[in-house]
């Protein structure tokens, strides 16, 4: 399983700096970048992204990083937001929402990796939480390696004609 991360910042050259550092830091990453804020919690408000970590630019024109990290939390609570700036002064506020880090501008891979090994809420690795279903031999339904439990045979009868 790889690490969903999403990167948010107004400006694009930053953006594209922060995005190199961060796939150089974990490569096998999915990575979302985004210079619009909105349309980044929008697509995290539809279930079309859930990350696992968040790296968001403080100082943004439409909504600034700290009101964003507050919406993502609302709608995501597990996401670890990760502070990026050139502004040191923003660390007070940024560590009252509970924030898992904070890198300074210019993001470097090191700071990245840094940050992504002491996340506030760990990423579970290896988990497998895809639904598999047996058909034949006998039925069967599977989430992750644990065998999907029915409270009633015409339940089980009722998915499997599904």
């Amino acid at each position: 399983m790889s690490m969903t991360i999403l990167a948010v910042d107004d400006e694009p050259i930053a953006l594209d700096v922060l995005c190199r550092a961060v796939r150089q830091a974990v490569p096998g990453c999915a990575l979302s970048a985004f210079t619009d804020p909105r349309a980044a919690l929008e697509q995290v408000k539809c279930g079309a992204l859930s990350p696992d970590a968040a790296f968001l630019d403080v100082a943004m024109f439409d909504l600034t990083g700290l009101e964003l990290a507050k919406l993502l939390k609302d709608v995501c609570a597990g996401v670890n937001i990760i502070f990026v700036t050139g502004h040191a002064e923003y660390m007070e506020e940024a560590f009252h929402l509970h924030a898992s880090g904070y890198v300074l501008m210019p993001a470097q891979p090191d700071a990245v990796r840094r940050e992504l090994d002491d996340l506030r809420h760990p990423v579970k690795r290896g988990e497998d939480s895809r639904l598999r279903v047996q058909c034949f031999g006998s039925f069967a339904v599977f989430c992750g390696d644990r065998p999907l439990e029915f409270s009633r045979s015409k339940t089980k009868e009722l998915f499997a004609y599904l």
